[in-house]
């Protein structure tokens, strides 16, 4: 079964104990909180 990349963004993301502007912040803000959301949706 394939996975979204918005699901393996997730489980990474979680698995990481990041939170979305967590990452956001270790990406250094060249993506956004808010599009790591809607990947995720």
């Amino acid at each position: 079964m394939k996975l979204h990349i918005g699901n393996r963004i997730k489980s990474a993301r979680i698995m990481a104990g990041l939170s979305l502007r967590e990452l956001s912040a270790q990406l250094e803000g060249i993506v956004s909180h808010t599009a790591i959301k809607k990947y995720e949706d």
